[in-house]
């Protein structure tokens, strides 16, 4: 069930590559008027597939943890591993 109250997560990312794409980034969760007192992280990777010369399709593939330790040894959480698509349009 979800919850009723609002919640945001402003990211910002460290982004390189250009068609094959990495990027890390840091982010919060603010929630009923609140900020979350710890950051969470997040790696990206991704790839452009252009479909026409205006449009082009961007897919993405996020791992979002909180402490950099989970990055170590088998504890990767695989129910943060989360898959996005994005069309992009050009002119």
């Amino acid at each position: 069930m979800a919850s009723p109250a609002t919640s945001y997560s402003p990211q910002a990312y460290l982004v390189v590559g250009r068609r094959i794409t990495g990027a890390v980034g840091i982010g919060w969760y603010y929630y009923e008027g609140n900020w979350v007192d710890q950051p969470f992280y997040i790696l990206r990777v991704g790839i452009e597939y252009l479909l026409i010369p205006e449009i082009s399709v961007d897919i993405m593939m996020n791992y979002r943890f909180t402490y950099w330790g989970e990055l170590e040894g088998e504890d990767i959480n695989t129910d943060t591993i989360m898959l996005g698509a994005a069309i992009r349009f050009s002119s």
